[in-house]
């Protein structure tokens, strides 16, 4: 077969069309993503312009516990010693019935930037962290919230300097930050740090470009004020997850929602070891989906329609001109290896090292995953905590 028989024949025209479309529309994407993200930190050195210690703002780190003491022993020391003028950390012990009271306990007694809630009885009209997280938030006597959660470790001891320098300009309302998984040791966990880096490049990449529209709780800051202006939770009560999420969605806007993806602002924690955990991290994530406006969900869900247009169209030039195999191998071969190149300049930012070669592969894997976790969340009622 000729191209000029290609040319002639409609279903195949389309076919090339739609694979030549796709093709540099998923290249774009990729340069989009990845690349900017690395751009992103070299052009934002944390050594230039180290704003003065009167200048930074006061802020209270604020988290909920239920039964976890064993992360807290282990994120507790990194939270107490950071290296800032005005802080404290307030934590919000709910209804625990393990160690977690006593390590608060100790812990209180010997850091005065240590506040402990206690609740000894479950008043949680709603199922979820919120309401715990919005007593939290009102015990907190600074301006500037910033959120993590128990096992969460900040990878440098300037992560607070970091998280709020960007609140020195009066017009930032939120900052969003980085949450990665430790270094991973079985395929699960390398599959779930993939899924979690590739996840949080998405819209870290789009708060870069200026159209944010999620964060994660795991660090994430916004101003007190601002949060009880716009209503605090109220407006997703009946949902059990998306204190983080559906908040951020709802409120951020491209002039008051600023990113800090420096690495002395990332925080850590361990990945899920288990099939069942990281399906209940992944149902977690994918139940506030639906709240989104629907011109979100069209652009969220225009990667993984390009990426299965681009396939089966190169699938069917495959089939009905075999003689020109060369054309859609080529095409593929090329989106690969630049996805493998742009996953690799993401890879000194976000780190995926152990599965980045198989990126390509991953991809198709994680845009049916998704799928089928979309229909999940969709039918589950179960929540992190009740």
């Amino acid at each position: 077969m000729l191209l000029a028989d290609l040319l002639n024949n409609t279903l195949l025209l389309v076919c090339g069309g739609l694979l030549l479309t796709t093709f540099i529309y998923l290249c774009i994407y990729y340069g989009r993503v990845n690349l900017t993200i690395g751009r992103h930190c070299f052009h934002h050195s944390p050594i230039e312009s180290q704003p003065h210690e009167e200048d930074l703002p006061s802020v209270s780190i604020v988290l909920t516990a239920h039964n976890e003491s064993e992360a807290l022993k282990k994120s507790l020391p990194y939270l107490l010693e950071q290296d800032y003028p005005n802080y404290e950390v307030v934590v919000v012990d709910y209804c625990s019935h393990d160690d977690t009271t006593f390590v608060l306990q100790v812990c209180a007694e010997n850091y005065s930037t240590l506040r402990v809630v206690h609740f000894q009885e479950d008043v949680n009209m709603f199922q979820g962290r919120k309401y715990p997280l919005s007593i939290g938030i009102r015990s907190a006597k600074n301006d500037i919230i910033l959120l993590t959660e128990p096992g969460c470790v900040p990878q440098s001891f300037l992560w607070v300097r970091q998280m709020a320098r960007p609140f020195i300009n009066a017009q930032t309302k939120i900052v969003l930050g980085h949450c990665a998984y430790e270094q991973p040791a079985s395929f699960i966990e390398s599959l779930a740090q993939y899924d979690n880096s590739a996840s949080c490049a998405r819209w870290i990449a789009a708060a870069i470009h200026h159209h944010p529209y999620t964060g994660s709780g795991r660090n994430l800051a916004y101003r007190r004020q601002f949060f009880f202006d716009n209503g605090a939770f109220i407006r997703h009560y009946s949902e059990p997850n998306g204190a983080d999420d559906l908040f951020v969605n709802q409120n951020c806007t491209r002039s008051n929602t600023a990113v800090n993806i420096q690495p002395e602002a990332y925080v850590s924690t361990q990945a899920p070891s288990s099939r069942r955990a990281w399906r209940d991290i992944r149902t977690e994530r994918f139940s506030t989906k639906k709240y989104y406006a629907l011109s979100l969900k069209l652009r969220l869900a225009l990667h993984p329609f390009a990426l299965v247009l681009f396939y089966l169209s190169a699938i069917a030039i495959l089939i009905f001109a075999t003689p020109l195999w060369y054309i859609p191998v080529a095409f593929i071969v090329i989106l690969w290896a630049w996805n493998i190149t742009t996953a690799y300049v993401l890879n000194k930012q976000i780190d995926i090292r152990k599965l980045r070669w198989l990126s390509p592969l991953l991809e198709i894997y994680f845009s049916l995953k998704n799928t089928i976790s979309c229909l999940r969340a969709l039918l589950s009622k179960k929540t992190s905590w009740r």
